[in-house]
Formats: structure tokens, sequence, C-alpha cells
């Protein structure tokens, strides 16, 4: 005997509601993407900001940009303190890191720097005004359509330092001189290597599997270098 074919269970009024709630959805989405990004691109302005302001605040007591000289109330630290204490310093520091390492990648410098800050312009040391490039107005844009949060901005960080080793690398193998890197760039440049390490999933995974005794030795030493690099985070040079 013939099987009867069994009817649809696509009912097109469902269908029809099927895909009136996907496009919900995916606008919606599209609209939580844009946002976050958004975020964080006005984040790491923020730090920007913070940047320049510590650099003003520096120069205007006649030290280097940020120190904190030998009262508790100068420096960044002591100014946010006493005129914002809504806004946490060590979450300060965060953005002011991410925005550093942005202007990192940007080439560095004032224009770089204004190009965060969303200006147009940029007074040089001479005092000449000059407008912002507008290639490094397209690498910021560029920048900020990847780096959608820390933890991007982090490793796109760590891959350009690698290939920035890399190009004085092959530099140095066409016969110039390989420049040398100060004790601050190299000390970045060890970090970098081991960010890389630690962003691995397989890191992560690799933790279970670890004997306890190991992991608690292993728990210890990492506890130790959070402590100092909080107390480097406190430091500006």
């Amino acid at each position: 005997m013939k099987k009867k074919p069994q009817p649809s269970t696509l009912n097109p009024q469902h269908a029809s509601r099927d895909a009136a709630t996907a496009k919900q959805l995916m606008d919606q989405y599209a609209i939580v993407v844009a946002a976050e990004r958004s975020c964080f691109r006005e984040r790491v302005k923020f730090g920007a900001m913070l940047i320049m302001w510590e650099r003003f605040l520096g120069e205007s007591r006649g030290s280097a940009p940020g120190r904190i000289g030998g009262g508790s109330g100068e420096g960044l630290k002591g100014w946010l303190e006493s005129h914002c204490p809504e806004i946490g310093y060590d979450t300060a520091m965060k953005y002011k890191y991410s925005a550093e390492r942005a202007i990192t990648m940007l080439g560095g410098g004032a224009m770089a720097t204004a190009a965060l800050l969303g200006e147009s312009e940029v007074t040089q040391p001479d005092g000449e005004v000059v407008e912002v490039e507008a290639k490094v107005i397209k690498e910021r844009d560029a920048l900020f359509e990847n780096a959608t949060s820390r933890r991007k901005l982090e490793q796109m960080y760590f891959d350009f330092m690698k290939k920035e080793d890399a190009k004085a690398k092959r530099k140095a193998g066409a016969g110039g001189p390989l420049p040398q890197p100060t004790r601050s760039e190299a000390a970045a440049r060890v970090w970098a290597g081991l960010m890389a390490q630690l962003g691995k999933t397989t890191t992560l995974t690799s933790i279970s599997l670890l004997p306890p005794k190991i992991a608690e030795s292993c728990y210890g030493r990492l506890a130790q270098l959070a402590a100092a690099m909080k107390d480097q985070m406190q430091v500006r040079d």
C-alpha cells in the first residue's frame, strides 16, 4: 500500500512570523554590535583625554609628564581624587593603557592622540597648527573596526609589536643597523610575548590538567606578578 504524503509542518503563517522575528533579532543584534564598538571607542577616547591632561599637569608643574611629585596630591591620581572622585583611578588607568596601545599602533605622537580625540588639527612643538593626516584618520577607523573590546585591542597590539620586531630584523639582515630598544621597549616586548601565550585558549584549558601542587605553585607566582603589575600601574613617568 502506498504511504500517504505527510502534511507539511511548515505553516506559511509560522514561516512569516519566523522571518519577521529573525529580522527583528538581527536588526537588534546589529544595534548591539554597533553600540559595543562605539562604547569601546569612547573608552579609548577617554583614555586619550587622560593622557593629555596628565601631560599638562606634568608640564604645568615643571616635571616630567604625569610624574607624581613629592606630595600625595600631585599628579593625575591626586587631581582625579580632588576633582573627579567618581572616577576610580584603577579603572581610569585601564582606559589610559588602552589609549597608549592605540596611539602606538597609529604611529605615536600628537597626531595619533588627536585622531583618537576626534580632533582635526594638532599643534606642532614649534607652534605650527597642521591638519591631522587623512591616513591617520583612516588607520584609526580601521583600528576600531576590529578593536571592539580591550581584549581584542591587546591582541592587535601584540601582533603589531611582533611585526615591528620582524621589520627590525629584516632591516638588520639587509645590512642596516639593528636599532637597540630602550629598556622600556624591551620590557614591552617581553610581556607582548608572554601575553600572546597566556591569551591562547590552550593555556586556559590546560589548567584543569595540572596537578594541584603545581597549580598552587603557579598561582603563587602569578599572584606575585599581579601585585607587581598593579604597583607599576601607579607609576607615571
